[in-house]
């Protein structure tokens, strides 16, 4: 809210300036040439304003930025957090049994092999949204060779 309140008293001050220039120039022509400072002074105000309402856009870009990646790094850590470390305690909680559950913690491992693949499909999609095809396709090369070192 406060950023909508800072833009909408910048272009106030801008179309209030704009609007004493404009209706200045025929006065000063007809009062003589030193009458005319005074338009050109609101006109360099008028620039310098546009500058600065500019430069708080920008800002404002900047900020918006900011609370993006820092709401995405909550949600990866959630999702860390949530759906792969759960798992991994449940697998050591069966293993640390007087008569450990082998089978059940191969179930919850492979599920959670299948779940961080998800994840890290979903995270790079979403990195691959804004690179190239060829990019995109020298990318999933790389994976697979460092998935399967094996296989060249």
């Amino acid at each position: 809210m406060k950023k909508d309140k800072g833009i909408t008293i910048y272009l106030i001050l801008f179309f209030i300036i704009a609007i004493i220039s404009i209706l200045s120039v025929p006065y000063s022509i007809n009062k003589g040439n030193l009458e005319l400072i005074l338009p050109i002074i609101l006109i360099f105000i008028l620039i310098v304003l546009g500058k600065l309402i500019k430069k708080y856009k920008d800002l404002i870009k900047f900020y918006d930025i900011a609370y993006y990646l820092a709401d995405e790094r909550q949600e990866f850590a959630r999702v860390i957090h949530d759906d792969i470390i759960q798992d991994i305690y449940g697998a050591i909680n069966y293993l640390n049994l007087k008569d450990p559950d082998i089978n059940e913690s191969k179930d919850i491992l492979k599920d959670l092999e299948k779940k961080a693949r998800l994840i890290m499909a979903f995270y790079q999609n979403n990195y691959l949204n804004s690179i190239t095809i060829e990019e995109t396709f020298n990318t999933m090369l790389f994976n697979l060779e460092r998935l399967h070192p094996e296989k060249n």
